[in-house]
């Protein structure tokens, strides 16, 4: 009978245990999430921080960007312009679609993508950006989901307002 008692008493503490544990997991669990959301945010805005500082510490490339915020047309741009310019815009869509990878693994917060949609749609608003992107897509050079969501009707930034000295 005390045998019998004892065992019911350690099944008891035993499932107390078990449930704490899970608990407990559940929490960590939670804990590594909002990290790992974190990690994902800052990693996404200092890579956008890093292509900033180094565009504005190039003089030729700040004023060409300053150019292109502010172009109505790539017949604005020489050769050698229009190919920098190039390489500029495939530097920008390369982290666009390494953010995008990162709110499709639901690893970068939906608040954090939706603000860099929404600054990528402005971006589109400029001719030369919406001929590479378009170019970008009819490649197939891009997740069809990305684009069906920077195509989407939504928000836009203002692009080249802080250059438009007029």
């Amino acid at each position: 009978m005390i045998r019998g008692a004892l065992s019911s008493l350690g099944e008891i503490i035993g499932a107390i245990a078990v449930v704490a544990s899970l608990v407990a997991l559940a929490f960590q669990m939670r804990q590594n999430t909002k990290a790992v959301y974190a990690q994902a945010a800052r990693d996404a805005e200092a890579v956008w921080g890093t292509f900033y500082f180094e565009v504005g510490k190039d003089k030729e490339l700040s004023l060409l960007t300053e150019k292109l915020l502010l172009s109505k047309s790539s017949d604005e741009f020489s050769k050698e312009e229009y190919a920098r310019t190039i390489f500029l815009l495939r530097s920008i869509w390369s982290n666009l679609q390494s953010e995008h990878s990162l709110a499709l693994d639901h690893s970068l917060r939906p608040e954090v993508w939706q603000r860099r949609v929404k600054w990528i749609r402005g971006l589109m608003q400029i001719p030369i950006v919406s001929e590479f992107v378009e170019h970008e897509i009819s490649q197939q050079n891009v997740d069809p989901r990305l684009v069906e969501q920077i195509m989407a009707q939504g928000d836009r930034m203002q692009m080249g307002r802080l250059f438009d000295r007029n």
